[in-house]
């Protein structure tokens, strides 16, 4: 299931050059650029990697067999796409909605209809992952290192926020266009300050100043308020010492496609799975998270999810979607989760019904 996506995108391997593909990757074996455009240090690097020092030819059809080879290098990330997605989802939601989120990932246009397109937003979507994955896992320590090595759990933690801090400034040099990464952080911080404040007003009406956790808020949210200011300043220097010219001379990847299907059944099953999904993961985490006030990464996976969404939908920009595949994969799957079980609920109801009827 995991190289289900890789599979699917590579049926469109041999199909012809995307509009500014074969450009793109001519600019970067010449290492010139005939017009005005430019590619960011990682879009350089990845697809340097893709064709491994081999020279531009001058047939077509020799061009052709380049790109071909380079988009063997373009499956390879949508392989690290899906594992990551699976893992991200794993550590939120469960291994069978991991699973279902894979399945999503392989189902939506930018990877069914143009997963085999050399593009750079596939290292801007690699690295928000990452990001998104350290977060989680520093939202998640083991309860022995809590309980018992207090301090080192928080080193733990703290260590990877940093490298959280540094992805999210690699996603933003990758794909400036990504830069609502940044927001994550803080959409954590936002939902848990204010959730700890309502429980704090409460403790503070019962047990007064002195019987209020002070401590044990602070030591919750100041890791994640530090993260907040951590990471775009980590931004800021990346994209200071990486571009040496404007931000506006960056060329754009042409759109290949929508996120959502563009048939009807398509896009109404996935628009169903969305909006299900959403209610399930707002439910889910005002649960999780009212119950024992932990940065959870259920939250985490809802912070990337709604805001890689939201400013999405709010951005009237046409870039390309495939970063936010791993977020509506996400959200697909826990719809589609909720509504396997609303079904065996009911399949296991008519059973009982039936079951009675024999027995009277």
């Amino acid at each position: 299931m995991l190289l289900l996506p890789a599979v699917v995108a590579s049926r469109t391997i041999g199909d012809a050059p995307a509009p500014g593909e074969l450009a793109r990757l001519e600019r970067v074996v010449t290492g010139r650029a005939p017009g005005a455009e430019q590619d960011t240090r990682s879009s350089q690097l990845f697809h340097a990697a893709a064709v491994a020092g081999a020279r531009w030819p001058a047939e077509a059809a020799a061009q052709r067999a380049l790109l071909v080879r380079a988009r063997i290098a373009q499956v390879g990330g949508v392989v690290g796409l899906s594992i990551l997605t699976y893992l991200m989802v794993l550590l939120a939601q469960g291994r069978l909605q991991a699973l279902l989120a894979c399945s999503c990932v392989a189902l939506l246009p930018p990877v069914y209809g143009a997963g085999s397109v050399l593009r750079s937003e596939t290292v801007g979507a690699l690295f928000a992952l990452v990001s998104v994955l350290l977060m989680q896992v520093a939202a998640s320590p083991s309860r022995q290192l809590r309980g018992r090595q207090p301090r080192r759990a928080a080193a733990l933690a703290g260590g990877l926020l940093l490298c959280a801090a540094a992805a999210i400034a690699l996603t933003c040099e990758a794909v400036p266009s990504l830069g609502e990464s940044l927001l994550v952080p803080g959409v954590v911080l936002t939902i848990a300050a204010v959730e700890m404040g309502v429980r704090a007003r409460r403790l503070l009406r019962r047990r007064g100043l002195m019987g209020t956790p002070v401590r044990a808020i602070n030591r919750r949210l100041i890791p994640w308020t530090a993260l907040g200011f951590v990471a775009p300043a980590c931004a800021l220097f990346v994209l200071t010492r990486s571009y040496t010219g404007s931000v506006e001379a960056l060329e754009v990847t042409a759109r290949q496609s929508s996120l959502l299907p563009a048939s009807l059944c398509g896009f109404t099953a996935i628009s169903l799975l969305l909006g299900v999904g959403a209610v399930v993961m707002v439910a889910r985490v005002g649960v999780r998270f009212g119950r024992g006030g932990q940065i959870t990464p259920d939250l985490v996976l809802f912070s990337h999810c709604a805001v890689f969404l939201l400013a999405a939908s709010s951005d009237h920009v046409l870039r390309d979607p495939l970063p936010l595949v791993p977020a509506a994969a996400a959200v697909c799957s826990a719809g589609a989760y909720a509504l396997l079980v609303a079904a065996a609920g009911v399949l296991q109801r008519g059973r009982r019904r039936a079951s009675l009827s024999r027995r009277y």
